[in-house]
């Protein structure tokens, strides 16, 4: 190190009265020039650096410069850990921040979803619901008109059976729409009666009983007119 001062002492001595505004001998001028001038300046501080790297790797150094470059490390790395950490502490920040704005927007949209109610279901997925639906409701409608008045199997009294569902079914689909087919979702389970000839027997039995019961209790036109005759009777005589 200090042979490269000595060495380069003249150059030094015109850089510092250059910049400390003191003028130049002519010879201090022109061994200025001849050492290449201000365009040799960072050439030369790469030089130095780069002795001064090799000669620390070889630990020619004294124990004030070892000191000194020990301080330099320490304070070295103490700056980059109050980096990372500062790093740390901003990222941490953010995503705190990131999951709070997602958790409020995640209950917002909760609460918008809450407010609205059930989904509906889209326009198009229920013309095709209720469209399937008819389709299955078609056979059974004609199952029922055929066998009006018959006894029916346990397989197809299963198979009418199913009908009350899927004209409810499509009830509700129309109501939700706004729209309503009449002879579909008009009618409702409780308009369906079954008519078998067991049944149909029964119905009349009751009829003819409420018919018998009405008749007895309703007093006879000739047994009124006959009642009157007797009273009249007994008042003439008296």
């Amino acid at each position: 190190m200090v042979k490269i001062i000595l060495r380069n002492i003249g150059y030094c001595v015109c850089l510092h009265r250059r910049t400390h505004h003191h003028p130049p001998t002519a010879l201090q001028n022109s061994f200025y020039d001849a050492t290449g001038g201000a365009d040799s300046v960072a050439a030369k501080v790469e030089c130095v650096r780069k002795l001064m790297h090799e000669q620390v790797e070889r630990g020619q150094m004294t124990r004030r410069e070892l000191d000194r470059l020990l301080r330099q490390v320490e304070e070295r790395i103490a700056s980059l850990g109050r980096g990372h950490r500062l790093g740390v502490a901003e990222r941490g920040e953010g995503c705190r921040e990131a999951d709070v704005a997602e958790g409020e927007g995640g209950s917002a949209e909760a609460d918008a979803r809450g407010s609205r109610g059930p989904a509906v279901p889209h326009a198009e997925a229920r013309g095709a619901r209720i469209t399937a639906l008819r389709a299955q409701l078609r056979p059974l409608l004609k199952l029922e008109q055929s066998t009006r008045g018959k006894l029916l199997s346990i397989k197809k009294t299963k198979e009418l059976a199913a009908k009350d569902g899927l004209l409810e079914e499509i009830s509700d689909l129309e109501r939700v729409g706004g729209t309503k087919n009449p002879g579909t979702g008009s009618r409702s389970a409780g308009d369906v009666a079954w008519l078998t000839p067991g049944g149909l027997a029964a119905k009349q039995t009751a009829l003819g009983k409420k018919a018998s019961a009405a008749s007895k209790s309703k007093p006879k036109s000739g047994d009124g007119v006959f009642a009157a005759m007797m009273i009249g009777s007994d008042s003439d005589s008296d």
